[in-house]
Order: C-alpha cells, then sequence, then structure tokens
C-alpha cells in the first residue's frame, strides 16, 4: 500500500532514528521501505545493512559504490522507479517520523477523500544532537501559512510551507508529472525540487493537512536548510519558477482565474524576469505570461509596496 523513499548520504549519528521510525508504524497494509544510500563514506550503508539482515521482506536497499548526487542524477530517481505502493512516503536519512499512526492516519485520508491525492503534517525541528529548537519559527506556530485543498495559489505566494518529511501521495500522479510530461529535472542545476514537485502536485490534486506534528526535522550542517545549500537555492530559483509557470501555463484547468490568482501569477513572473540566472529565450517567455496574467491587482500591490 505504501513505498517509504529514504535517501541517504553520510547519516551515521542518524540513520538509526530514522529506520526505527519506519520499523514502528503500526498499519493495518503492507509497506516498503526503499533505502538508497548514496555511496556513504562513513559507516551509513553498515547500519542499514544490519537492518536489512533484520528485516529482508521489508527493507530493500542499493548502496552505490560511486556517489550518484555529484554525478548530476538526483538519487530519489532509483527509490521512485523501483516502488510498488499505491502511496508513497519520504523521510531522509537525517531526519526520522515520531508518530507510530503517521501512515495509517495520512492512507486513511486519501482513502475516504477520492478527490484529493496529496497529505501532509505538521512537524518539529530540532538539532543535530536531538534537541527540539524552542526558538525557532515553528511550522505549529504559524497556522495560517497552512493550506487545504486547492494549493497551488498559495505555494506560488507565501512559499514552501510544506514539510517532505511528512509527506503522503499518489504514486500513480507523481510517475504521471515524471514519466509523461518528463518535467522533472535529474541534473544537479536545479534545487529545491521537492517544492517544485508540489507545485505540479498542486495542479492535478487536492491537497490535506493533519495538524499533528509527526515528524522531527534534524537540522546539522551538512543538511538541505544548510547555509551554503540556501544559498545555491536561491541562486537558481529562477529556473525552478521558470518551469513551474511554463507548466502551470500548460496544465492548468480551463477554469477562469480569479483577479487574486491571476496577481499571484503576474507578480511571480515579476520576479523571475528579475532573477539573472535565467536566459533571454527564457525571459522573453516569461514576460509574454506576465502579459497574459496581467492583473490589476497584482500590479497596484506591486507599487503599493514600493512606495511604503
Amino acid at each position: 500500500m505504501v513505498s517509504i523513499s529514504c535517501i541517504t548520504y553520510n547519516h551515521e549519528p542518524y540513520i538509526r532514528d530514522a529506520i526505527e521510525g519506519f520499523l514502528m508504524q503500526k498499519t493495518t497494509f503492507p509497506v516498503e521501505i526503499l533505502i538508497h544510500d548514496d555511496a556513504s563514506t562513513d559507516k551509513t550503508a553498515d547500519i542499514v545493512k544490519e537492518y536489512e539482515k533484520r528485516y529482508p521482506l521489508l527493507l530493500k536497499s542499493i548502496y552505490q559504490t560511486e556517489n550518484q548526487y555529484s554525478q548530476g542524477i538526483k538519487p530519489a530517481k532509483f527509490n521512485r522507479n523501483r516502488a510498488k505502493g499505491k502511496y508513497y512516503a519520504i523521510c531522509e536519512g537525517d531526519d526520522y517520523w515520531t508518530d507510530p499512526l503517521k501512515l495509517q492516519k495520512q492512507v486513511d485520508f486519501l482513502e475516504k477523500n477520492q478527490d484529493y491525492g496529496f497529505v501532509y503534517t505538521d512537524y518539529q525541528i530540532i538539532n543535530q544532537n536531538g534537541d527540539i529548537i524552542k526558538n525557532y519559527p515553528l511550522l505549529s506556530s504559524m497556522r495560517n501559512n497552512y493550506a487545504h485543498g486547492s494549493v497551488f495559489f498559495q505555494l506560488l505566494s507565501k512559499g514552501n510551507f510544506i514539510p517532505t518529511l511528512t509527506v503522503l501521495f499518489k504514486r500513480n500522479i507523481y510517475e504521471n508529472i515524471y514519466e509523461k510530461h518528463n518535467v522533472i529535472p535529474e541534473t544537479k542545476k536545479k534545487h529545491i525540487v521537492d517544492y517544485w514537485v508540489w507545485h505540479h502536485f498542486a495542479i492535478h490534486t487536492k491537497f490535506g493537512f493533519l495538524p499533528e506534528v509527526t515528524a522531527h526535522y534534524r537540522k546539522h550542517p551538512g543538511g538541505a536548510t544548510s547555509k551554503t545549500n540556501i544559498k545555491r537555492h536561491k541562486e537558481k530559483s529562477g529556473q525552478i519558477f521558470y518551469d513551474i509557470l511554463c507548466y502551470f501555463d500548460k496544465h492548468r484547468s480551463e477554469k477562469k482565474l480569479s483577479s487574486g490568482e491571476k496577481a499571484v501569477v503576474f507578480r511571480k513572473s515579476l520576479t523571475v524576469l528579475r532573477n539573472r540566472h535565467i536566459s533571454a529565450k527564457q525571459r522573453l517567455k516569461i514576460f509574454q505570461l506576465a502579459l497574459k496574467y496581467f492583473s490589476a491587482k497584482g500590479f497596484f500591490s506591486l507599487i503599493s509596496k514600493k512606495l511604503s
């Protein structure tokens, strides 16, 4: 019923927590745990092999001999291509789940709400020692940032409020995005790929939010939110949003957009136009989209922001 995808690299101090979080799940359905070790240089692979020997029918692991990410290949593809579950869950090797009913609650929600294809939850942030970061602005203290239902325009305007380690979604939609439309790059030129995928999901299905903490996200120097990676993400945001806007324009439903929705697309188009990491051809395309989705509301909100 559920394929759990875990990508790990040099997570020796953390990988046990991740695997134990998978193993403690109490479900009325079978799951598979797909682990991809990207040629770790520490003892991460040894720890995974230890668990694989104990749970040979549950854990299915790949051990790379050469690091794939450094060659421009996104390691997630190896788990995506071998998954068998109706639903797909993600948790990288330095994070872990804390709620033993996480998967059961999420599957129950999606089974009962067939027009929803994606569900996520709240989470807690910890440091590399496992201590909760108390003064961090957790999502749980910003409830109004959460979105439920049709969330594309909220994602485009508010930023990424969906924690990857908490998501569960329909695998057939995931495959449709990757295989039929072939829009997700596998090269290392683009980053914040999860955020990119969420936008594409949001064009095709509704999102559910369960206001419960089910996982811990670990902040540490080598993590995705380290200063080095955040800088890299910002540099590539122009390419990310160029692709999102073009995909939206091609695949959005035919329903008439509200003035507020047009304003969001218009403002984001102008933001992309200002990014120096897009080509002249891409800049022309985005300029055309800005004209297509021109919104007086969006224009005057920008002017007001500048004046203030």
